[in-house]
C-alpha cells in the first residue's frame, strides 16, 4: 500500500492525475507545455489524421521490424492476447479500439528499444485518440473493421515468424489502409 500511495503522490505532483475528495483518483488531460510529455502540447492543437498517421507510419513500421527481430515468446503471447481480445470485442459489437492500442503498445515493448518504448508511451494519448476516432468511422462499415483485424493478424504472424521485411510491409499496408479509408471518407481526427 505504501508503494502505491507513493506512486500516486508522484503522479499527482507531476499533474498527471488528480485526487477528488470523496470521488476517487482520476487521470488528467495533459496541459499544453507539460514538461514530462513532449507530445502533450499537440493535444490542444488541431491535428489532422494525415499528420498523425504519417508519424505512425515512420514510427510503427520501424517498431514492427524491431519487434520481428527481438520478440520473445512472452511478447508474442501478449500480442496474441491483445489480438484475441480485439476480435472478441468486435464480435460482441464493440469497436475494439482499446485492444487495438494495446496491440500497438505491445509491439513497442517487443522492440526492446528503450527509446522507442519511451516515445510510444509519450505518444500514447495521441495514439489512443487517433485509433478511437478512426475506429468510429470504421465501425460504421463492418467489413473495414474486419479488414483491420485481418491486418493485425498479418502483423502478428510476421512478428511470430521473425520476418522483418514482412513486418515492415504489413504494418505499412495497415497504416496506409487507415489513411486511405479516412481520405476516401473525408474524415479527420
Amino acid at each position: 500500500r505504501n508503494s502505491v500511495r507513493e506512486a500516486i503522490n508522484k503522479l499527482i505532483e507531476r499533474n498527471l492525475i488528480e485526487n477528488r475528495q470523496g470521488m476517487g483518483t482520476f487521470v488528467r488531460k495533459p496541459e499544453p507545455g507539460q514538461q514530462n510529455n513532449p507530445l502533450s502540447t499537440l493535444l490542444g492543437d488541431d491535428i489532422s489524421a494525415q499528420e498523425l498517421l504519417e508519424f505512425r507510419l515512420g514510427l510503427e513500421c520501424n517498431a514492427a521490424v524491431l519487434a520481428a527481430r527481438t520478440a520473445t515468446s512472452e511478447d508474442i503471447a501478449q500480442l496474441n492476447r491483445s489480438m484475441e481480445e480485439m476480435r472478441r470485442m468486435v464480435k460482441e459489437g464493440s469497436m475494439g479500439h482499446e485492444e487495438d492500442v494495446r496491440f500497438h503498445m505491445a509491439i513497442a515493448y517487443a522492440t526492446k528499444n528503450r527509446v522507442h518504448i519511451h516515445m510510444m508511451k509519450g505518444f500514447y494519448d495521441l495514439l489512443f485518440y487517433g485509433i478511437w476516432k478512426s475506429h468510429m468511422y470504421l465501425y460504421q462499415e463492418k467489413p473495414d473493421l474486419e479488414e483491420i483485424l485481418s491486418q493485425h493478424a498479418k502483423i502478428l504472424e510476421s512478428i511470430r515468424n521473425h520476418d522483418t521485411q514482412m513486418a515492415y510491409d504489413v504494418m505499412r499496408e495497415h497504416i496506409k489502409f487507415v489513411m486511405e479509408f479516412l481520405a476516401l471518407h473525408d474524415q479527420s481526427i
